[in-house]
């Protein structure tokens, strides 16, 4: 049961990652502040500040200062949660690791 209850979170995040690369483009930003209870500082990453929404699906109490979103284009809302971005040196260490 637990598998199957794993796999469908996975299903549906797959799902959902889909959605959103088929979507219009969206602009990676990071939570500054949360003004409250909808409403939230966000800092996109080519500069600006924004106050934006959030979307419903977005699990709110997850949003703390330094989380990275997605954010819609148009509308500037905060579509969904986006990993830490992890620094190349990292990420290209890893791949040796793995090759070897």
């Amino acid at each position: 049961r637990l598998d199957l209850q794993e796999l469908e979170k996975q299903y549906e995040k797959t799902e959902e990652d889909i959605k959103a690369l088929q979507s219009v483009g969206q602009i990676i930003g990071e939570v500054l502040k949360q003004l409250d209870e909808e409403r939230f500082i966000v800092k996109a990453s080519s500069g600006p500040r924004y106050v934006v929404g959030c979307r419903n699906k977005v699990n709110k109490e997850k949003l703390k200062q330094g989380t990275r979103v997605a954010l819609d284009m148009t509308t500037l809302t905060i579509m969904r949660m986006l990993p830490r971005e992890i620094a190349s040196v990292i990420s290209i260490r890893r791949l040796s690791r793995n090759s070897k």
